[in-house]
């Protein structure tokens, strides 16, 4: 794909909204705090609060959204470390390839017992759950762990970060 191809084009969604673009070229090298500043500043100011990271293979993409997930996470445990927050009142990181999503989503939809906003919300939490037993070993989550998950996504709590989008199939 073209990286000057447009928003609809490359997802294959309608947006119908207004498209933002802050540009970097070359590496960022000496400045990169000052990029990164001006990259969260940029996505503060979207309405929709939706971004798409377009970029030739091996610009940084990918890196982008694991250091995102890390400064939310990383926000998120120092909110509940300083009690300033709950646990319903964080942010949770999902970084996820779309290709994975896609493969959960197939199976929501196979047992047609849902919406599609519904069987997107099953998925991602599914995906949450599976991570985080393997992270722990296999072990039991305590009760109620899904069900908090799905809470963060119908609150919109859960910040999404989809990668490899043009891998998706």
């Amino acid at each position: 794909r073209n990286v000057g191809d447009s928003l609809e084009s490359i997802t294959g969604l309608q947006t119908g909204g207004r498209v933002t673009a802050t540009r970097f070229e070359g590496r960022i090298g000496d400045n990169f705090d000052e990029a990164i500043d001006q990259l969260a500043q940029s996505f503060a100011n979207l309405p929709t609060r939706r971004l798409v990271v377009l970029g030739e293979p091996g610009s940084g993409k990918s890196w982008l959204l694991r250091y995102d997930a890390w400064r939310i996470a990383s926000t998120s445990a120092e909110s509940l470390a300083e009690r300033k927050a709950s646990l319903d009142q964080i942010r949770l990181p999902v970084r996820v390839h779309l290709a994975e999503l896609l493969q959960y989503l197939q199976q929501q939809l196979e047992g047609a017992r849902s919406s599609r906003a519904e069987a997107v919300r099953d998925a991602l939490a599914d995906i949450v759950v599976e991570r985080t037993q393997t992270a722990l070993g296999g072990r039991d989550l305590v009760a109620g762990f899904r069900d908090w998950v799905v809470g963060l996504l119908e609150s919109h709590r859960c910040v999404v970060l989809l990668d490899a989008l043009d891998d998706g199939g």
